[in-house]
């Protein structure tokens, strides 16, 4: 008996290259695809936790400016403050560090749900006033 080997000539082998190119574009794009939702997501977790920052800001600010006025110390006036005028790096320390020992101990998704409270929370504030 004898053995024969069918090696493979140059048109065989460009058929297949011609028809993988059409799925390897069509892979590429699926991974572009999930490339832009990844980069979305993140950028929108990025928005909510600058959010929670700013409500955690305002929380601190208002028990420091408490304090100072129960103390007496003179500062700067308080709507300064209140009016974003100038930022009290006391405060925001104490947010930043708050965001980032939430993130860590409890993930994402509980900055997740404390954004989704917070909002809700705002909308009914906002419906009750009316």
């Amino acid at each position: 008996m004898q053995n024969v080997l069918n090696f493979p000539n140059k048109m065989q082998q460009q058929k297949k290259e011609k028809a993988l190119i059409p799925f390897v574009a069509a892979c590429e794009k699926i991974f572009q695809f999930f490339k832009r939702i990844k980069e979305y997501k993140e950028h929108d977790y990025k928005i909510k936790c600058e959010f929670l920052k700013n409500e955690c800001y305002k929380v601190y600010l208002k028990q420091i400016l408490e304090k100072r006025h129960l103390l007496k110390i003179i500062d700067i006036p308080e709507f300064f403050y209140l009016n974003g005028w100038t930022v009290d790096s006391e405060a925001m320390s104490k947010a930043e560090a708050a965001i980032k020992t939430v993130e860590e101990k409890f993930g994402r998704k509980h900055i997740e749900r404390c954004y989704n409270a917070r909002i809700k929370q705002i909308i009914k504030n906002l419906k009750s006033k009316k």
